[in-house]
């Protein structure tokens, strides 16, 4: 009978000790039930490499940024009230109208705005001409065309 309650005591212990290592085992498992916290982490670097790739686009977009004209209409204007309204002897309009945007911008995507400035105003100089203006000329051009609709004050 002492050998029986000494029995049954010691598998009250491994029964016990079996439930202790299964609290272990339900540890762990909360553990790995926490995995989830690394997956969000993970989420957070996505957004990372999505700017990263929105900050190589738009270094790729930088260049053709830079290819943008900074001629200005005004100041096409101004530079021809200044340098070339006496030289041609009649207003910036006028030089304007002589053609229209379709044909100006023809005369400048083949490199010839300086030429067509001449046979308008045969008394321009080169100093007048210089490649610097030359974009502005044109902007000032194109923008009061005969078809723009547009008329300068000049």
């Amino acid at each position: 009978m002492k050998k029986n309650i000494i029995l049954s005591i010691i598998v009250a212990v491994l029964i016990a000790g079996c439930n202790d290592t299964k609290s272990k085992s339900d540890k762990k498992v909360s553990k790995q039930e926490s995995t989830p916290v690394v997956k969000q982490e993970v989420k957070k670097v996505e957004p990372v490499a999505k700017t990263v790739i929105k900050e190589e686009k738009q270094k790729v977009e930088k260049p053709q940024q830079k290819e943008l004209r900074r001629a200005n209409p005004a100041k096409g204007q101004k530079l021809f009230a200044r340098k070339l309204k006496e030289a041609c002897g009649i207003n910036g309009g006028q030089v304007a109208k002589k053609h229209t945007q379709d044909e100006w911008s023809a005369i400048e995507k083949s490199g010839k705005i300086k030429e067509e400035i001449k046979k308008i105003c045969p008394k321009a100089s080169d100093d007048e001409l210089k490649d610097k203006y030359l974009e502005n000329y044109f902007d000032f051009f194109y923008n009061f065309a005969s078809d723009s609709g547009n008329i300068p004050s000049c």
